[in-house]
């Protein structure tokens, strides 16, 4: 649950991810992040309609986020660019990286936005695989929950449609499902990490 939906700075994501790394590399060095330099995207207008989140430059090293995207996802979101800056190639393992570092900051608008974005690509999973049981999950969803999975849907309205209809195939139960582009693959094996992190932790 966050504390509040805050307005992020990119000096503040910066900063505070930067504190997130540090702490994970106390316990693996791979989280090493000695220069910290994450910046905002220089016209978040084309980015977001090009559907992207953030990027890493590697002519300059620069960790790069789209500051117009929702509040709740940002934390997240800086977190799996500094994994790429990081030297972390595969979108799969970025997000690995992104979700061990904000789903173990002090900070619980970072363990929020990294659960939230986990959720978000468990729900797409299951719902291409089994609607029966991704209605039952839907259903259990809190209010605030279902609340930012409406606004990051229609963020991507405005902007993208594909990302819309990722979106509207991960979050909404009452739309049909429909072909959906091939491009967010690599992004969805996080779940397979995912599972093998947690698997010991699940009741049957």
């Amino acid at each position: 649950k966050q504390t509040k939906n805050q307005d992020y700075s990119i000096e503040y994501l910066e900063t505070n991810s930067a504190k997130a790394y540090d702490l994970m590399e106390k316990q693996n060095s791979l989280f090493r992040y000695q220069n910290p330099c994450l910046k905002a995207v220089l016209n978040s207008w084309i980015i977001s309609k090009a559907g992207i989140e953030g990027y890493y430059a590697p002519l300059t090293g620069e960790a790069n986020m789209n500051m117009a995207l929702p509040n709740f996802v940002k934390p997240y979101v800086s977190c799996h660019e500094i994994a790429h800056q990081l030297g972390i190639a595969y979108e799969d393992e970025a997000n690995l990286l992104g979700y061990l570092t904000a789903s173990n900051s002090p900070d619980v608008n970072y363990q929020y936005s990294a659960n939230y974005e986990m959720l978000r690509y468990i729900l797409f999973e299951i719902r291409m695989k089994s609607p029966e049981d991704y209605k039952i999950l839907h259903d259990k969803l809190s209010a605030g929950v279902l609340a930012d999975f409406k606004t990051e849907k229609e963020f991507w309205r405005k902007y993208n449609g594909e990302m819309f209809g990722y979106m509207d195939a991960a979050f909404d139960s009452f739309l049909k499902l429909n072909n959906q582009p091939k491009g967010i693959d690599s992004y969805q094996d996080i779940v397979i990490w995912l599972w093998n992190i947690h698997k010991s932790e699940l009741k049957v």
